[in-house]
């Protein structure tokens, strides 16, 4: 949602049977602009917007969702689903991210692992519900790479992942 198609793309569209835009959203706000470096959230949250209203004006096009789930999204899913309800948007497909390994949700040592797999399961979304499995692996011997990585990249961007995401930091401190 970066780049907003322009006014041929939608006149070109109209002659096509069916157009899916697919949207690739992980989070909101500051959280988004981290996991989606460089990207500024205010313009992508504009043609989110955007695409869906025009996907009410035109029959043929249809926005979909994707959504990524990480290490950095999994413990605010909750809020992400909020941001989707209230703006009227469909429901995102969800991903289990693979690679890196290290970003995986699996690899949250146990205690931090557990709480973001009970806020799953006691979500008001059932498909939050339902992918609260996803937390049953035990993969944390890669945190401390994860903590590395992260320190690294936050460092070359200038970027703080204990600021951005402090709720789930206040948990990694404890």
């Amino acid at each position: 949602c970066t780049v907003y198609p322009k006014k041929y793309h939608w006149e070109m569209w109209k002659h096509f049977k069916s157009i899916d835009i697919q949207a690739s959203i992980d989070d909101t706000g500051n959280r988004y602009e981290y996991n989606r470096y460089p990207a500024k959230w205010d313009i992508a949250k504009e043609n989110l917007i955007k695409l869906r209203n025009n996907a009410l004006i035109y029959d043929n096009v249809q926005l979909s969702i994707s959504t990524t789930v990480s290490v950095f999204t999994v413990f605010y899913l909750d809020e992400f689903f909020d941001f989707i309800t209230e703006n009227k948007l469909p429901t995102p497909w969800l991903g289990r991210l693979q690679d890196p390994y290290y970003y995986r949700v699996n690899v949250l040592p146990d205690k931090i692992r557990e709480l973001a797999q009970q806020k799953l399961f006691n979500s008001s979304y059932s498909d939050l519900q339902k992918i609260a499995i996803w937390l049953d692996d035990d993969e944390s011997e890669h945190w401390e790479k994860f903590l590395e990585i992260t320190n690294m990249q936050d460092r070359y961007r200038k970027e703080s992942f204990s600021d951005t995401f402090s709720e789930l930091f206040e948990l990694i401190d404890k």
